[in-house]
């Protein structure tokens, strides 16, 4: 059932956010869809040094979906692979990963949106068209300025081939920073509001990086979490509801790393209105602490009143282990994972007690 109840968590398809998705629990993998986003970290050089065939790599996801996700829908956008992508046997990216991951069992909803080529609507169509009549659109703050958007998204869908009513639209407004979005006029430029199968409203609100922080701690204002409760406070009950997304502990515009960087030892922490980000030094330092600061970043959290305990989550747990001091350190990688599990818990228990459900 997809209702205003549901949360739609925005994920670059890595292997923190695999995993976090892995270790949810039954009732919080119920309540949400994510939209994944495949990288071309997926095309990267395996370990031995030998890069996979565009196929192999669309395999593996595809197999990914399956282990660290099952069997209920998500949705796909490779927005940030190119539209010409083929496998060595001239089929198109989208087509070939939909296709594996529907004989693995994972269903998967294409995601487009206005700014696409002809020749990945037509792969768009294709997957559409195979499965179940079903897409969805993307529509970015740039689209909502546009003076014919009502009639681009018209041909959009008739190039498609589906109705409004077989489609969920997401209007994304990527990076918001601290300003909470104004979402009753966004929702005044959709075109035809009451017609979608589903609405969901998106937005991100973690800063780029942490190197604007300083060693210690600093709370960060979830705007994406308060403009959408600020919405849903404010509609009519006779009004059309939206589902609720943003891009849980990550920038909402996508970009790799420097190769190599060296991070800091920090951790992320969801709380109910802002984000706890608790920074340390390099992990990389000459005769520095390293991993170790993991230890004492995790016993100082789990002292703060916005500790969830170790029993709401996975990620809690985790982190809840790290402050035992002869305990594993941990890493960068597994400390965001368990700072995305958290998130996406805790959004779904704050989504059910808003609703009462």
């Amino acid at each position: 059932m997809f209702d205003c109840t549901r949360y739609v968590p925005i994920l670059r398809w890595k292997r923190a956010e695999r995993d976090a998705l892995r270790f949810l629990t039954e009732d919080v993998r119920a309540s949400l869809t994510p939209l994944i986003e495949v990288t071309p970290k997926s095309f990267a050089a395996r370990d031995d040094g030998s890069t996979p065939t565009v196929s192999e790599a669309l395999s593996k996801v595809a197999h990914e979906l399956l282990s660290h996700w099952g069997w209920r829908p998500a949705f796909i956008d490779l927005m940030h692979l190119s539209d010409d992508l083929r496998t060595e046997d001239d089929r198109p990216a989208l087509v070939y990963l939909s296709s594996e991951a529907r004989r693995r069992g994972a269903p998967v909803i294409p995601v487009t949106d206005l700014g696409r080529s002809r020749v990945f609507q037509e792969a768009v169509k294709l997957v559409s068209a195979g499965g179940s009549p079903r897409v969805c659109i993307r529509l970015f703050q740039r689209d909502l300025a546009r003076p014919t958007l009502e009639t681009d998204v018209g041909a959009l869908l008739t190039n498609l081939g589906v109705e409004r009513a077989q489609t969920d639209l997401v209007v994304d407004a990527q990076f918001i920073g601290d300003t909470i979005p104004d979402w009753n006029r966004a929702l005044r430029k959709v075109p035809t509001l009451e017609e979608w199968r589903t609405i969901t409203l998106a937005a991100g609100a973690f800063p780029v990086d942490l190197a604007k922080f300083s060693v210690g701690i600093h709370p960060v204002r979830r705007a994406d979490w308060l403009g959408w409760v600020q919405l849903i406070r404010t509609q009519g009950a006779l009004e059309r509801q939206s589902m609720f997304s943003d891009y849980t502990i990550q920038h909402g515009l996508y970009r790799e790393p420097p190769e190599r960087a060296n991070v800091s030892a920090s951790i992320r922490y969801t709380s109910q209105e802002s984000w706890i980000v608790m920074r340390g030094k390099a992990l990389r330092t000459d005769n520095g602490p390293g991993n170790k600061q993991y230890h004492a970043e995790a016993k100082v959290l789990c002292g703060r009143q916005e500790f969830s305990g170790k029993s709401f989550s996975y990620g809690d747990a985790y982190i809840h282990e790290r402050s035992v001091l002869r305990a594993p350190t941990g890493s960068a990688e597994t400390l965001l994972r368990a700072g995305f599990n958290h998130h996406m818990t805790l959004v779904v228990r704050q989504l059910a007690n808003l609703f009462g459900t």
